[in-house]
């Protein structure tokens, strides 16, 4: 009964043994055997390359019993695996990351020939601006230069308006005044005229009286 007792705990022991498992790496060497059993003379199962992953279930002085991630399980001599990531993982890792900076480099290279080209096409564009500026601050300064004159063209028409409204006036005045002393001359005129021919009928009629009687 007892013995029946002790199986159960060892098998149950065996079984949960995954459990507890140790991740462990086959060392930098070509490849490692793993076997049935503990020992050289136990079966080869497999050929195991360096950096390959093992969960370790079981040990014993020299051998580790290992579980492989396709669950395939076996015995491996302890000194070919170690808890550390091996020299050729790193480097396989170091081969990735070098691999992507390297493209990383090809595409900061092509962004860099663009932003070349841009910045050619941006002076291009610039030196055009500048030129379109220059042209623009002469004709600001021509048209400045007209405006001047314009403005004093404008100014002298003004004042030659004014001087001619001016001009105009006075004459309008004058003619006004010489108007009304021609007809002051000419009423006055008549005046004399009609009082002279007044007084020599006066005197005919007179001159006939007398000579009637």
């Amino acid at each position: 009964m007892k013995n029946i007792f002790l199986a159960g705990i060892l098998a149950i022991v065996l079984f949960c043994t995954p459990v507890w498992a140790e991740t462990m790496y086959v060392i930098d060497v070509l490849t490692i055997t793993l076997r049935t059993g503990p020992g050289t003379g136990h079966k080869i199962t497999k050929m195991l390359e360096s950096g390959q992953k093992v969960d370790v279930i079981e040990e014993s002085e020299e051998w580790a019993k290992v579980v492989l991630p396709n669950q395939t399980e076996g015995w491996v001599l302890k000194r070919y695996i170690t808890p550390e990531k091996t020299s050729r993982m790193v480097l396989g890792k170091l081969g990735k990351k070098h691999e992507q900076l390297l493209l990383q480099f090809s595409s900061l290279q092509k962004e860099n020939i663009g932003l070349k080209d841009e910045n050619k096409r941006l002076n291009s564009e610039l030196k055009k601006s500048n030129k379109q500026l220059e042209t623009t601050s002469d004709s600001y300064q021509n048209l400045k230069k007209n405006s001047a004159n314009f403005l004093q063209l404008e100014e002298n028409h003004n004042n030659a308006t004014y001087q001619l409204a001016q001009q105009t006036k006075k004459i309008e005045q004058l003619k006004e005044e010489n108007w009304g002393d021609f007809i002051k001359a000419f009423l006055y005129g008549a005046g004399v005229l009609i009082l002279g021919f007044i007084i020599g009928f006066a005197s005919k009629r007179s001159s006939r009286r007398s000579s009637l009687l």
